[in-house]
C-alpha cells in the first residue's frame, strides 16, 4: 500500500499489487479489496502503451473479487462497453439492455442485506457505469426511452444513497455518538461549576479537545450529509448544535477562571500592594488573559484592578515589559492563574 501511494507509476508496483490482491482473496479478503480498490487510481499513471492491459489486469480482478463474494452467478454484471460474438453479429436491442439492467438492480434491492458492503460499492460503480453507457445509447431514441432511463437512474441513486447511509452507519455513526456523549457531559459538568468545585483549566483543556475532534468528524459527517441529506438532517443537527454550546462552555469556563483569579486578587490586594515584586507577578498572570473574549461585567473588574495595579509600578521598564506581555499574550513563567 505504501509502494502505491509512492511511486503510482511503477509498472512493477502494479502487477506485484495485482498478484498481491489475488493472493489474499482467500485468506484475507479485507486487505484484498483494500489493493483493489486503489488500483484503478493507478492505471492514468502507467505507460500509455501500457494502460489498456491495465485496464483488463483490473477487470479481471474485479471478476475474482465479484466470485470470491459470492455475487458472479447472482448478479451477471457484464460490461457494456465489450461487445460480444452476438452482439457484433446484431444490433443490441435496447429494451432488452435496459430491462436486464432494470432486473439486476432490483435483484440487489431485495438482496442487499445479504451482500457485503464492499462487495455493494464495487456493483453499484459498475451499475453506474453502465448506466452512462445506456445514456450514450439513447442519444437519438424516444421520449418514452428517456423517461424510463430516468426512473432506472432513479432506482441507482436510491440504491447509491442507502448504501452511503450503510456505511455512515458502519463506520462514522458510533464515532459521531461518542463524540456526542462526551459532548453531553462536559455541557452538564460546565453548567454545575462553580469556582470552588472545577478545576479551570482540566475542564477548559478538556473542551478544547472534543472541539478540536470534531472539526475532522464533522467534515466526515458533512459528506454524508450532503449526499443522504434527507436522513441526516437531524444527526447533523444534533452535533452542530453541541459543537455550538461546547463552544459557549469554553468561553465561560474561561470567564469563570479569569473572574476567580481577579476576585482572588481583590481580596488580597493591599498586601499585593506592598511589594513591587507582587504587584509585577499579579500583573504578568493577568496579562495572559485575553480581554476580548470577557464578558462585560468580568471585564470591567479586570481592568479595574489592571488599572490599579499599574499605576503601583515605579519603573518604567516594568511598564514596558508588562505591556509586552498584555499585547503579546506572553504565559508567565510559573502558572500563575490565582488558584
Amino acid at each position: 500500500l505504501a509502494a502505491m501511494r509512492k511511486a503510482p507509476d511503477s509498472p512493477e508496483v502494479f502487477t506485484n499489487a495485482i498478484l498481491f490482491a489475488e493472493t489474499c482473496l482467500g485468506s484475507d479478503e479485507d486487505l484484498a479489496f483494500d489493493i483493489f480498490s486503489r488500483l484503478e487510481s493507478l492505471i492514468p499513471f502507467q505507460r500509455l502503451a501500457e494502460i489498456p492491459q491495465a485496464r483488463k489486469s483490473v477487470e479481471k480482478l474485479r471478476a475474482k473479487f465479484e466470485e470470491a463474494q459470492g455475487l458472479s452467478s447472482a448478479i451477471p454484471i457484464t460490461d457494456p462497453t465489450q461487445e460480444t460474438s452476438e452482439t457484433s453479429e446484431a444490433p443490441m436491442q435496447q429494451d432488452s439492455v435496459s430491462e436486464s439492467f432494470k432486473s439486476r438492480l432490483q435483484f440487489l434491492q431485495r438482496n442487499k442485506s445479504k451482500i457485503p458492503l464492499e462487495a455493494k460499492a464495487v456493483l453499484l460503480q459498475r451499475f453506474r457505469r453502465e448506466l452512462e453507457y445506456l445514456a450514450e445509447s439513447l442519444a437519438s431514441e424516444s421520449d418514452a426511452d428517456w423517461k424510463a432511463w430516468a426512473e432506472e437512474k432513479d432506482l441507482l441513486e436510491a440504491e447509491e444513497r442507502d448504501y452511503l447511509f450503510e456505511q455512515y452507519t458502519r463506520t462514522l455513526k458510533a464515532d459521531c455518538d461518542e463524540w456526542m456523549r462526551r459532548a453531553d457531559s462536559l455541557i452538564k459538568e460546565t453548567s454545575e461549576a462553580t469556582s470552588e468545585s472545577v478545576d479551570f483549566s482540566d475542564l477548559g483543556q478538556r473542551i478544547k479537545i472534543d472541539l478540536d475532534k470534531s472539526v475532522s468528524l464533522f467534515n466526515e459527517l458533512s459528506v454524508f450529509a450532503n449526499a443522504v441529506p434527507d436522513r441526516m438532517t437531524i444527526v447533523t443537527k444534533e452535533f452542530q448544535d453541541r459543537y455550538v454550546c461546547l463552544e459557549r462552555c469554553r468561553e465561560w469556563i474561561y470567564n469563570l477562571a479569569a473572574n476567580y483569579a481577579v476576585d482572588s486578587f481583590n481580596r488580597d490586594l493591599d498586601n499585593i500592594k506592598k511589594q513591587q515584586k507582587s504587584v509585577k507577578q499579579v500583573l504578568i498572570a493577568l496579562a495572559a488573559y485575553d480581554e476580548y473574549r470577557l464578558f462585560p461585567y468580568i471585564s470591567l473588574k479586570y481592568n479595574e484592578l489592571w488599572k490599579k495595579l499599574f499605576e503601583e509600578l515605579k519603573e518604567e521598564s516594568d511598564k514596558i515589559e508588562i505591556t509586552k506581555r498584555k499585547v503579546l499574550k506572553q504565559l508567565p513563567d510559573t502558572q500563575l492563574s490565582g488558584k
